[in-house]
C-alpha cells in the first residue's frame, strides 16, 4: 500500500526518526500532495518502495465509518487462528509476522528529512492452491481522517512468493512537519480476484504506524470488529 503526502497495497507493512515536537499546524500546513505513502511491491522482503501522485480525495458516507470500527485487543487475547479459512470464504489472508530486518530489505522507512513513520508487515496466503504468484490488492476505508488525508493512500497490488508469502509496508511521510495530534485511522482490506481475504485496521500518526489484523466470523465471510494487535 502506498501514500505519498510528499501516504498501498502495493507490495510495500526502521524506527522512524522523529524531529522535534511540534505545534499542531492546522490542515492547509499539511498539503496530502506532499503526504508520502511507500508500498512494498514485491514478495516477501522484496523492495521496489514507489511513490504515486495523490489522487482525488474520497468521500466516506458517515455508515463507512461506524461498520468499520474496531474493539482493539492486546497480543494473545484471541484465540489462534485456525490453519485454514472457513467453509464459507476459504481463502485468506493471515498476519505472519513483523519482517525482522525489513526495512533494510525493502526501503519500508520514512525518507531523510522528512517527517513520519512506518512498519513492514508480512502476511500468508492461505486455503487456495497453487499460492505462488498470486497477485493481492487493497483497498482502504477511512475510521477516522480528521486531516482529509485518505486520497494519499494509494492501493497497489503485491505478489505472493512459492509459501503464499508477501510483505505490506505501511507508510506516511510528508516533508512537512506533522501536527503532534496527526492521525489516520482506516480499514485495510487485502483482495483476490475482487474478493476481501483479510481485515486490518491501520493508525497512522505522527510516530507511529498500529497495525491490527481481524478474524472472520465463525461460519461467515464477514470479518470480526475485534481485532488484535499484530
Amino acid at each position: 500500500m502506498q501514500a505519498t503526502p510528499q501516504a498501498s497495497h502495493a507490495p510495500a507493512r526502521r524506527a522512524a526518526q522523529r524531529e522535534p515536537a511540534a505545534q499542531a499546524l492546522p490542515v492547509s500546513a499539511v498539503p496530502s500532495q506532499q503526504i508520502q505513502r511507500l508500498a512494498s511491491a514485491c514478495a516477501c522482503g522484496g523492495g521496489c518502495p514507489r511513490c504515486a501522485s495523490t489522487p482525488p480525495l474520497v468521500q466516506r458516507e458517515a455508515g463507512d465509518a461506524a461498520e468499520a470500527t474496531t474493539n482493539d485487543v492486546a497480543p494473545g487475547a484471541d484465540e489462534a487462528e485456525p490453519l485454514t479459512g472457513n467453509p464459507a470464504c476459504p481463502v485468506d489472508a493471515v498476519f505472519s509476522s513483523n519482517v525482522a530486518g525489513g526495512n533494510a530489505k525493502s526501503g519500508c522507512q520514512v525518507p531523510q528529512g522528512q517527517s513520519g513513520a512506518s512498519r513492514l508487515a508480512q502476511y500468508i496466503v492461505r486455503g487456495t492452491s497453487p499460492v505462488k504468484g498470486l497477485s493481492i490488492d487493497e483497498q482502504f476505508t477511512a475510521i477516522e481522517d480528521p486531516y482529509s488525508v485518505i486520497g494519499a493512500l494509494t492501493p497497489v497490488t503485491n505478489t505472493t512468493d512459492a509459501s503464499g508469502r508477501f510483505d505490506d509496508c505501511y507508510m506516511f511521510a510528508t516533508k512537512s512537519t506533522l501536527p503532534t495530534d496527526f492521525r489516520l485511522k482506516v480499514a485495510q482490506n487485502h483482495l483476490l480476484n475482487g474478493q476481501a481475504i483479510s481485515k486490518n485496521v491501520i493508525t497512522f500518526t505522527a510516530g507511529n504506524v498500529d497495525v491490527r489484523h481481524c478474524k472472520r466470523k465463525a461460519g461467515s465471510c464477514d470479518f470480526s470488529d475485534v481485532c488484535r494487535l499484530a
